[in-house]
């Protein structure tokens, strides 16, 4: 161990951190039940839906409840209405929607009986003339706070959150969206974020956090970083450079720009934006403990509860602890991995309220990282064998992350919802690694070993306004939201040595002696991102014409530090930005969605480097826009999506000066992507589940300095990507399920001259699972090999940069999930 880690990491005071927010949490949860329902009795209960979370309970109680909640008085005889029970109500409806499921099958009827009220009568006898009934179906489209429901197979969602907007119906969203379940998760026994997105085309992870040290990913051919994934909706709270997966309910990727609907990421990631939903207690309890096994000798343990308290189960917890250790698939790595959280919600008729609280603790050995091209490449290297390891044995990555969120929604009335959230992340960093450099086509590096700190310390806001109304026949749904992120990052790197090494043939080096080394790290920058959004969404004919347009006013402001003691600050950086949106969705058919879109993404611009003539002029915020349409067919038991795309990006460089002057620099390139996707999801037939998707890029260089490489495709982006998953489940054995998946990546460049590339690549994963009981409790056995030919190859190549990561090597992992 770093003997400088452990003096690093007292510093956040973990456990005065971890005891002051679950006091805090557990404070707001349990006031929320004295919090004021706000009502309208002057709005239209009969027309106007209203988010409801009822629990089944006595028939009187539900009655009451929906009286308060839409402001109707609701009324019926004692004795018709004594000994009946209500089911649960969950989801969006009318009154009059609300009310025919409640009395279903009950023998009671209800009748309007003016502007405002509603009387429960019993139902006519058999034989007795009634008009004919009018039968009211509710909507399929989710409130904006309600998990959407899983498509069929369980594997994926029906929709997805869409930032400021809440969570939408994917036949109701104008953008491509998919969200991965818990089920695909655990069924697949992920251990990373890395690993459930293996499952989507539009994504490659730039290095695996398997085997190496941090969650990076490619989206449509744009870099998504760490720290630029979010949780439960706000950026700068999920561990900055690995997720513990076991605490998640869903993984959700939105493709493509989305400063309107997300605001600006910390690193100003443009690609898309991952987001990830806790989990939550059900309405069933839950108690699950998972023991594995994965090649290389790393076992681990996970236990998941979940309980719904109080007489009407508005209270809810849900722990997740899991503890892993032991050597991976990688050759001489360890990796050591200790993560808890805890997640609360409170939940009634018209206030919703949530905490979260995590933490975790990781130490990675031998960790690898990508391999960087040297300047007098002439042709990159083989990948080494699949599973070897070309870092220094004694190198590490020791990380620690607490971090936390508090969000709530009152319904102001029931066609008007107000939310607030707040969160923060502290997530000191240590490290001793190894970062290669390529230097010829035998595989020979040049090895720079890096002892470093780094700490990048978040504190995020947003508040927001839902509404919903009507203009004439125009339905409007109006969305309103601000937000802040602040961050301060320290760092201090120290380089240890630089040898040189090689790729099949590494060479060992004795344990640096870091004694010496000063330990205090430096304050490197502040950041603050600001940014006020409004969006409507007008829908016409029904809902089969809906029209959303949006603005969002942005600010950047960030310093810049000079790394030493005492701090003194050396640069400045604030800018603004308005950034508009316009989506088309358009339904002829209630199982077809046509749509286009229209949006634009925001990153921090750059700053004229010394050496130039405007060294140190501060350029606008990056603005990339994207034009994309699509379709969208749910077939009810299977879900097809296509999206045509393209996305520009603007880009910096020096020009030369005239007769040996100053370079001159500015944002005057660009990089052009276009591509198309195709994706389905759902059921083929009874027992058999296919998810997957292609993605054909094309992305290009459209301008660059002085012309030297326009034209040429991009860095890291191949023309394919193809990814299937199929499940099946025989009917000759009961409980059984077998699984394929199959992965294909084309041909990458890592240079801008397209003088160099990486071949193309393709992968079969298998797996099989088996649903039995043990002494009358639930089991689940699963078996998955990932990478069953053990193929070498390197997996990307990061865009702009070019570094290569190596592929997973073949993994064996093995899993028993019990229920009790």
């Amino acid at each position: 161990m770093n003997p400088h880690s452990a003096r690093r990491h007292a510093a956040p005071t973990r456990p005065t951190r971890l005891a002051a927010v679950a006091l805090a949490c557990a404070a707001w949860t349990l006031a929320a039940p004295g919090l004021a329902q706000a009502q309208d009795p002057g709005g239209s209960a009969w027309t106007t839906p209203a988010a409801l979370a009822l629990p089944a309970q006595p028939l009187p109680a539900t009655l009451a409840a929906l009286s308060r909640r839409f402001g109707t008085s609701i009324g019926g005889e004692g004795a018709l209405l004594e000994g009946k029970t209500a089911p649960a109500l969950q989801g969006s409806m009318t009154l009059p929607q609300a009310l025919e499921r409640v009395l279903a099958g009950s023998g009671l009827r209800f009748v309007r009986s003016g502007t405002s009220a509603v009387t429960v009568l019993a139902a006519p006898a058999a034989g007795t003339a009634t008009l004919a009934t009018v039968t009211v179906a509710a909507s399929t489209e989710p409130a904006p706070h309600e998990l959407p429901a899983p498509a069929p197979g369980g594997q994926l969602a029906r929709g997805a959150q869409i930032g400021m907007l809440g969570n939408r119906s994917l036949m109701e969203t104008p953008f491509s969206v998919s969200a991965y379940t818990a089920q695909i998760i655990q069924d697949q026994q992920a251990k990373s974020l890395a690993d459930v997105l293996a499952n989507e085309a539009s994504i490659r992870s730039d290095w695996s956090s398997r085997g190496g040290y941090s969650d990076n990913f490619i989206l449509r051919g744009f870099q998504v970083n760490a720290g630029d994934v979010a949780f439960g909706g706000l950026f700068g709270i999920a561990p900055r450079t690995y997720i513990p997966i076991e605490s998640i309910e869903r993984v959700e990727v939105f493709r493509g720009v989305s400063a309107l609907l997300n605001g600006v990421s910390p690193s100003g990631s443009l690609g898309g934006v991952i987001n990830l939903v806790p989990k939550r207690a059900g309405d069933a309890p839950l108690s699950q403990i998972t023991a594995s096994y994965e090649s290389g000798g790393y076992f681990a343990g996970h236990l998941d509860l979940g309980r719904r308290f109080g007489p009407d189960q508005a209270l809810g917890l849900r722990l997740n602890a899991m503890a892993g250790q032991g050597g991976t698939a990688t050759d001489r790595q360890h990796a050591d991995v200790r993560s808890l959280s805890a997640g609360l919600d409170y939940r009634s008729p018209g206030v919703r309220l949530g905490a979260d609280l995590g933490y975790l603790d990781r130490r990675t050995e031998a960790s690898m990282r990508p391999a960087a091209i040297g300047a007098g490449l002439t042709r990159v290297p083989d990948a080494p064998r699949a599973g070897a390891n070309f870092a220094q044995p004694w190198g590490f990555v020791e990380l620690s992350s607490v971090h936390g969120m508090l969000r709530g929604e009152v319904d102001l009335s029931p066609r008007t919802t107000a939310y607030a959230a707040v969160g923060f992340r502290k997530n000191p960093t240590d490290l001793l690694v190894s970062i290669p450099t390529l230097t010829d086509a035998n595989g020979n590096f040049t090895e720079r070993n890096l002892n470093f700190f780094d700490d990048v310390d978040n504190q995020t806001a947003e508040a927001g306004l839902r509404a919903h109304f009507a203009t004439g026949a125009v339905h409007h749904q109006l969305s309103a939201s601000a937000s802040m992120l602040w961050q301060e990052r320290l760092n201090l790197t120290h380089t240890v040595s630089t040898p040189n090494s090689n790729l099949y043939q590494p060479t060992p080096l004795a344990p640096p002696d870091l004694s010496g080394y000063d330990t205090e790290p430096r304050l490197l920058s502040k950041q603050r991102l600001s940014g006020i959004a409004v969006a409507d969404t007008l829908s016409f004919l029904d809902e089969r014409l809906q029209l959303t347009l949006g603005v969002r006013f942005q600010r950047v402001v960030a310093d810049g530090y000079n790394g030493q003691v005492p701090s003194v600050r050396n640069s400045t950086y604030g800018r603004s930005a308005t950034t508009p949106a316009i989506a088309l969705l358009v339904k002829p058919l209630s199982h077809l969605s046509l749509y286009a879109n229209y949006i634009e993404g925001l990153s921090q611009g750059p700053t004229a480097p010394t050496g130039t003539t405007n060294a140190g002029e501060v350029f606008a915020p990056y603005v990339t826009r994207q034009y994309e349409v699509g379709a969208k067919l749910d077939t009810g038991q299977f879900t097809t999506t296509l999206g045509l795309f393209q996305m520009t990006q603007p880009s910096a460089f020096s020009t030369p000066g005239a007769n040996g002057g100053l370079p001159s620099f500015g944002v005057d390139g660009e990089q052009r992507n276009r591509g198309v996707e195709l994706s389905g999801f759902g059921e083929l037939a009874r027992g058999v589940r296919l998810q997957g998707g292609v993605m054909l890029l094309d992305a290009v260089l459209a301008r660059t300095a002085g012309g030297t490489n326009q034209g040429k495709t991009a860095v890291g982006s191949p023309r394919t990507q193809i990814n299937l998953g199929l499940e099946w489940d025989p009917a000759f054995a009961p409980g059984l399920t077998l699984s394929a998946g199959a992965v294909h990546t084309g041909a990458q460049y890592v240079n801008a001259a397209n003088t160099l590339r990486i071949p193309a690549w393709s992968r079969l994963d298998l797996g099989v699972g088996y649903r039995t009981k043990m002494g009358g409790l639930p089991l689940v056995l699963r078996a998955r090999m990932t990478n069953v030919a053990d193929k070498s190859y390197w997996a990307a190549a990061s865009p702009g940069l070019g570094a290569l990561s190596v592929g997973a090597p073949r993994t064996l992992a093995l899993s028993a999930t019990v229920g009790f």
